[in-house]
Order: C-alpha cells, then sequence, then structure tokens
C-alpha cells in the first residue's frame, strides 16, 4: 500500500518505533525515503521531522537525497526559533552520525543555539550537540563557548551521566577548544563521582581529552590506571586501549605498572592465541600504541615484532 496515506506524524512515529524496538526497518526507510523526495517534508513538524532524522541516522540509513532535502527544507522554509532544544540537538546528531558535513546547517543550529543560549539544554542535548559539531569538524568557537560558561558557572554537573561528561570532554578536545579551567572542572567531578560507574571507553576519552589539550589532570591519570589495573586491560577494546595508552605517553604521566601489563597483554597475544591476536588491532591502533611504548621507553617486544611480522606481510601482499 505504501506511505501514500499516512500523514507526516504517521510516518515519523512509525520509524521512530521500528528504530527504537530493533526491528529491521530497511524496507520501510526506503519506502521513507522515496516519499519524501515525492512530497518534500514542508508538512512535517519540527518534532517529526528531527525524529525522522534521528531515526535513519541511528541505523545509518545515510541516504544522500534525504539529507539534502531536510537541509534544503530547513534552511530555505524553517524559523529555527520555532524548535525545541532537543529538536535542535537531534537534528545535528542526526546529520553528524552518518557523515554529512552540511555547514550552513550547522552554522545556522549554531547561531540559534548562541542567540537563544543553553539555558534550556538538557545535559543529554548539550552533549549531543557538542558532539555533533566535533564529529564533523565544525569549529563552532561561540557555541562552545557558551557551553563553557554553561558548564562553569551555571550547571551542576552531577546532573551529566558518565557518558555525557565523556563525550563532552571529547568534544572540546576534539576541536580545540576549552580551558583549563573547564578540563580540571570536569575532571575533578569524574573524580569525586568515582570512576567506577564509567565505562571504558569514557575513562580512555577523558584522558584522551586532556592530553590532547595539554592540561595535566594528573589526579584523573593516577585514578584512571588505577581503575584500568583493577577492571584488567582485557575489559578495553582495542581502540579504547590505544587511545588510553597514548594519553598517558603524551601527557607524559608515568605508568609504569600500566605498562608492564602492557607489555605482559602483548606478549601474550603475539602468537595470536588471545583474542585473535594484534591483527585484530587496526593500523592507527597499532601505531598508538608503538609510538606510546617508545615515548615512555618500554619495550613491548611482542608488539614490535608482530607489528613488523605484519608491516612486512602487506609488503609481500602488495608485491
Amino acid at each position: 500500500r505504501g506511505l501514500r496515506e499516512f500523514v507526516s506524524q504517521d510516518m515519523s512515529n512509525t520509524v521512530w518505533a521500528f528504530v527504537t524496538s530493533g526491528h529491521e526497518a530497511g524496507p520501510l526507510l526506503d519506502l521513507v525515503e522515496q516519499e519524501v523526495h515525492q512530497r518534500g517534508v514542508r508538512g512535517f513538524k519540527p518534532q517529526e521531522l528531527t525524529n525522522l532524522v534521528w531515526a535513519l541516522a541511528k541505523v545509518d540509513y545515510s541516504s544522500d537525497r534525504f539529507f539534502e532535502i531536510v537541509s534544503r527544507d530547513v534552511l530555505e522554509h524553517r524559523d529555527l526559533s520555532t524548535f525545541q532544544s532537543q529538536e535542535l540537538s537531534n537534528l545535528v546528531w542526526g546529520f553528524s552520525t552518518v557523515m554529512k558535513r552540511d555547514e550552513a546547517l550547522f552554522l545556522a543550529v549554531e547561531k540559534e543555539a548562541v542567540t537563544r543560549g543553553l539555558h534550556d539544554f538538557k545535559p543529554q542535548e548539550l552533549a549531543n550537540i557538542a558532539w555533533a559539531f566535533a564529529k564533523v569538524g565544525q569549529p563552532a568557537v561561540d557555541l562552545f563557548n557558551k557551553l563553557e560558561m554553561e558548564i562553569l558557572h551555571r550547571r551542576d554537573l552531577a546532573s551529566f551521566i558518565p557518558q555525557e561528561l565523556s563525550n563532552v570532554l571529547w568534544s572540546f578536545a576534539k576541536l580545540g577548544h576549552g580551558s583549563s579551567m573547564m578540563f580540571d572542572t570536569v575532571g575533578q567531578d569524574m573524580l569525586r563521582r568515582g570512576l567506577s560507574c564509567f565505562k571504558t571507553q569514557e575513562l580512555s576519552n577523558a584522558v584522551w581529552a586532556h592530553a590532547t589539550t595539554g592540561n595535566d589532570g594528573k589526579a584523573l591519570f593516577t585514578s584512571v590506571e588505577k581503575e584500568a589495573l583493577q577492571r584488567g586491560l582485557h575489559a578495553f577494546s582495542s581502540q579504547d586501549l590505544s587511545n588510553m595508552i597514548w594519553a598517558f605517553a603524551k601527557g607524559e604521566h608515568v605508568a609504569s605498572i600500566l605498562f608492564v601489563q602492557i607489555q605482559e597483554q602483548f606478549a601474550r597475544m603475539a602468537d595470536e592465541s588471545e583474542d585473535g591476536g594484534l591483527s585484530s588491532y587496526r593500523a592507527q591502533e597499532l601505531a598508538n600504541l608503538l609510538w606510546a611504548c617508545a615515548k615512555t621507553q618500554h619495550s613491548a617486544k611482542g608488539l614490535f615484532e608482530t607489528a613488523e611480522g605484519e608491516a612486512q606481510g602487506v609488503l609481500r601482499a602488495m608485491e
């Protein structure tokens, strides 16, 4: 029957329901994309439109045509002052998640957010909008200045869940924004609440952000090392582990016991008998680990030997 009988709210709600419930939505999304191409999105209210954007991005449905139609409609026919804070956040989050770097759209959202202020944005909305701009590399200096003031002077950070704090730190660092005071404030809040409630990715992001921006965060690094040792390095994904080790080396934080455990883990993995071996690491992750071990003068012999062997294998395959 298609979607011709569906009004905009019905279409948006149906897609949202399929995605949030985890049901296979591919065929439905194909129909939605076709219907949007035929009728446009002028009839969608802001919530309906941004829920649709969020849902398609959530399942990585990255149709260029769909996102171009949405962008054109928003820029040419919409007044962003009529969008709620969650709708602005969902809009740019959706575009960033599928890596649609629409500079004009992001500039318009930044202008609206800065003009109205961030006091009505919930912590999740603040974290998501910051993440969205950082993900696509949109500088948004004015927006991040506003966000820093919000964090330092107007917000109780206890209202942020660990993932939101981690995303905020990552976003500031990714774009090179944020003062030492801002990083110290968030780092101290993490220490006050205890690191046991943070996932490994969130711990890794926190020290990565401090190291990337040159913020010391000594107490945070010490606590992250302790937490990592308690959990065991097997709890970290290859990306989280390589980013964390890189951060310790970049920030010149001595973590002797941590690096000893790294060496031991590499030795076990060198024969590819554990967790798929080092072949499960991507090139960038291996490079980060090699650099960190060299920077801190830790040999990690198994890592270097395995990396050399894999590099030789790649070269042989190219012959």
